[in-house]
């Protein structure tokens, strides 16, 4: 199967979660997101590193949301609840 583009990942996220929700919205991913959270984290995986032309800040945010999406997951497997994580998305 073919590496996944970072526009293919981009389309993906919007069918799996829909236009761009923000971290107070109703819509934000959940627990019940679980299994496209999962797809998501191994879209990224697939991933070519050389597709990536970022910032040093953008590429530290990307960073920080794939390991806060990494993290919540054994949460979520818990039934646990998740607050926001500070600072994601603020840049």
């Amino acid at each position: 199967m073919p590496k996944p583009t970072p526009s293919e990942i981009v389309t993906a996220i919007e069918i799996m979660f829909g236009p761009a929700p923000n971290d107070l919205a109703e819509t934000a991913p959940n627990y019940s997101k679980q299994v496209e959270v999962r797809t998501l984290l191994a879209l990224l995986d697939e991933l070519p590193s050389d597709l990536l032309t970022l910032s040093v800040a953008d590429n530290l945010e990307f960073v920080r949301c794939r390991a806060a999406l990494a993290t919540v997951l054994p949460i979520w497997g818990h039934g646990g609840p998740v607050a926001g994580v500070v600072g994601i998305g603020l840049a």
